[in-house]
């Protein structure tokens, strides 16, 4: 896996059961196999799908201090699959703000609906963010999140249960 550069807790092997390994082990080939021998000629369909929950309660909005969000603008996925971030514009109680989430789809058996594990909001509105970069950290237990800004560039570190910047 450090080879292709997918993050340590990613794929937790020394815990994972018999069953769970072979999953992940023969995932590209089984991916490939479908690229080249598609079971229509349509294409390529999702073979599963996950909700991705598009709102935030009430709680989670005052928590954070928002007023009201958008739909999702980005999503970046990190090597290996499993984490992701978003980002969508949100607004605070007085300027255009951008949410930034860490999800989790999980390894192998994967829930109908996931849900963020960190989360963080940027002082800037997503419309104004640039060359957004998600990425593992060289341990594999983090990840980064940068992005440029017209007046400045920023840089995020996103662990498995919490964001600190």
């Amino acid at each position: 896996m450090d080879e292709h550069n997918i993050p340590a807790i990613t794929f937790p092997t020394s815990t994972m059961d018999k069953s769970s390994l072979e999953c992940i082990a023969l995932a590209p080939r089984k991916f490939r196999h479908l690229l080249r021998h598609p079971t229509n000629s349509d294409g390529l369909y999702p073979r599963t799908a996950r909700i991705l929950v598009n709102h935030l309660s009430t709680s989670e909005l005052d928590s954070q201090d928002l007023s009201c969000l958008s739909d999702y603008k980005t999503i970046l996925m990190a090597p290996g699959g499993r984490f992701f971030v978003t980002l969508r514009e949100a607004h605070s109680k007085t300027s255009a703000v951008t949410l930034v989430q860490l999800w989790d789809l999980g390894i192998v058996t994967l829930p109908d609906k996931i849900t963020s594990l960190a989360s963080v909001v940027l002082k800037v509105s997503a419309k104004k963010i640039q060359h957004p970069l998600f990425s593992p950290s060289p341990d594999g237990k983090t990840f980064y999140f940068s992005y440029g800004h017209i007046k400045r560039s920023s840089f995020f570190l996103f662990g498995c249960h919490g964001a600190v910047t």
